[in-house]
């Protein structure tokens, strides 16, 4: 479980998406596939079912260039900061972008280590979680 304060002003806290699959993204402005994969990201959202949600996590970065980064790709989901990075260690990341399937019980069932390439990709890890 974990709890962001979103860029927005709101809080998302895992634990209340129970009932829901959750595709948790971990990013950053300064990485390149991070760049790369957002288009597909903010397609995915809408396209991936209503019973998905989608999280982005920014890590190792500054708040003034996520908020740019946001803004430039137009990110239509709720994401925040790492603050203190205690998210990312908890979730093993060691690099950017990773991805993570949360199913609706709360069950890490997929992960992708680097960049989405497509959206039957992300849909695959999804349908793990609906298994």
């Amino acid at each position: 479980d974990f709890e962001i304060t979103t860029f927005d002003g709101g809080t998302f806290r895992l634990s209340d998406q129970r009932g829901k699959i959750v595709l948790v993204n971990f990013w950053a402005s300064w990485c390149g596939p991070c760049r790369d994969e957002m288009p597909l990201l903010t397609t995915a959202r809408g396209a991936l079912g209503d019973d998905v949600v989608m999280v982005g996590v920014n890590i190792w970065d500054t708040e003034s260039d996520a908020r740019a980064f946001l803004e430039t790709y137009q990110v239509n989901y709720e994401t925040g900061p790492d603050s203190g990075e205690k998210i990312g260690v908890d979730y093993g990341v060691s690099g950017v972008p990773e991805t993570f399937v949360v199913d609706a019980e709360g069950n890490l069932v997929a992960h992708l280590p680097g960049p989405a390439t497509s959206l039957q990709q992300l849909q695959d890890m999804v349908d793990e979680a609906r298994k």
